[in-house]
């Protein structure tokens, strides 16, 4: 069993979350410095008081492996529910580096560890403030966004 300590989440814009199972899983955004990668979690299978919610801090999941620090990103459940996938969003702000695999990372949430999925052949540039849907077959549909200081022109939109 694996246990966290329960917190008040820090306040910030722009992240991304999806719902597996009875968790919910809250993702990076936009701290006070720019992009972060903070992972929150949230079992809403448990009852808890609106003014004050059980999040766990799950960051620290990440150990040594790098994960991208974006906003604006999408995210979204494998088929089987063991995993999400973010990919895309913006890094800029402080450390605004290019993203390993345009910001394409996974997160196991049977062994809570993240992880680079297999690389894609011909993967669409990183861009931010994008829209995905997936559907009962396991596909996710990328649509829209913006590009970014590391990927072009920061007007284009796809």
């Amino acid at each position: 069993m694996f246990t966290a300590n329960t917190i008040t989440s820090l306040g910030t814009a722009a992240q991304s979350a999806v719902l597996i199972e009875s968790t919910i899983y809250v993702y990076g955004g936009e701290g006070d410095n720019g992009p972060i990668s903070n992972l929150y979690t949230l079992d809403v299978s448990l009852p808890w008081e609106t003014s004050s919610p059980p999040w766990y801090d799950r960051t620290s999941d990440a150990g040594t492996f790098t994960v991208p620090q974006v906003k604006s990103h999408a995210m979204w459940p494998s088929l089987d529910s063991n995993f999400f996938y973010i990919w895309g969003g913006s890094n800029e702000g402080e450390d605004s580096t290019k993203q390993a695999q345009n910001g394409f990372a996974q997160y196991n949430v049977v062994t809570r560890n993240w992880s680079l999925p297999s690389a894609i052949a011909n993967m669409p540039q990183q861009r931010s403030d994008l829209t995905v849907a997936w559907n009962s077959s396991g596909f996710a549909h990328i649509w829209g966004g913006w590009s970014t200081i590391l990927s072009g022109s920061r007007f284009m939109n796809f």
